[in-house]
């Protein structure tokens, strides 16, 4: 029996799905904590974004803090819906993965575009046009930190 036990180890196959095991549970360890960092970035874009719409309210008052908190917050739930659809696509081939993110990146242009012409259509009377500058501004945040942790996700580092 101990000669047996000794053979297993030595067993190349055997120390192939060993290897296999362990390479994969250290990818889904890896994609779980880029899960939770890219919910705690995006979270945190939030509240930072949050805290300088107000105080740009305080410091300029023609600034809508309503328009740019509901873009702000509109961004925040496209940001983590854009997650969800790549992250579908992610254990597929390399171009899904591109395409994932070109889409999830247009999807969420699409959506901006109509949200700020409802904006502008809404608030004809009184719009101050430095709020459609900054909610693109606040488009353009999302966008990069989305793409930059998507992109290392996808290369495991």
């Amino acid at each position: 029996m101990d000669t047996f036990k000794g053979f297993i180890p030595n067993f190349a196959p055997r120390r192939f799905f060993i290897a296999f095991h362990v390479a994969i549970n250290q990818r889904t360890e890896q994609t779980k904590k880029m899960k939770n960092s890219f919910v705690l970035a995006t979270l945190a874009i939030f509240v930072i974004l949050s805290v300088a719409i107000y105080f740009l309210k305080t410091d300029i008052p023609a600034f809508d803090l309503v328009g740019l908190e509901v873009g702000n917050g509109l961004l925040a739930a496209l940001c983590l819906g854009s997650y969800l659809m790549v992250k579908k696509q992610m254990n597929d081939r390399p171009q899904a993965f591109v395409r994932g993110v070109y889409s999830a990146t247009f999807l969420k242009l699409m959506v901006c575009m109509v949200a700020i012409l409802v904006y502008i259509l809404v608030n004809r009377a009184n719009l101050y046009k430095a709020n459609i500058f900054v909610l693109f501004g606040i488009y353009f945040i999302y966008t990069v930190m989305e793409t930059r942790i998507l992109f290392k996700m996808v290369r495991g580092k």
